[in-house]
């Protein structure tokens, strides 16, 4: 399994299987995936892009940092540690660049990122066609 960075068009068959199933391709592009700001990065399985995560520059309540997005894991491939593995990489990236990491999590995800270190930061809140959801952020040291 290689730790490699992607462009925005490589994350897009991921994002669609697991994060937009049964929507247009386009429900995968995201506002701000071409800026020179914006960092995507995947794990590669013999080729295939099998996990997936963008960071883009946002603030949270008003501090500087990176949000973490379209953060997805193919269905034959959950369950083996793979989406621990890529976030561990990708805050190893984001700590170059910020001490602050946050996401808007799935509620339904919610656990995976808290055994990880992250903390609750909103209370649930509904993205319109995705779902139930929670500001989640983490401290990062460099």
């Amino acid at each position: 399994m290689e730790f490699s960075k992607l462009s925005p068009h490589q994350t897009y068959p991921v994002r669609s299987a697991v994060l937009r199933p049964g929507l247009a391709i386009e429900s995968c592009m995201f506002e701000g995936d071409d800026l020179a700001t914006t960092h995507h990065f995947g794990l590669i399985d013999e080729g295939e892009v099998v996990a997936i995560a963008s960071l883009y520059q946002a603030k949270l309540e008003g501090k500087a940092g990176l949000q973490l997005r379209g953060m997805a894991v193919l269905e034959h491939y959950q369950g083996l540690g793979l989406g621990a593995k890529l976030l561990i990489q990708v805050e190893q990236q984001a700590a170059k660049l910020t001490d602050l990491l946050w996401a808007n999590a799935r509620t339904g995800a919610a656990r995976f990122y808290f055994k990880l270190g992250y903390s609750q930061a909103s209370e649930v809140f509904d993205i319109a066609g995705v779902g139930p959801h929670i500001k989640i952020s983490k401290a990062l040291a460099d």
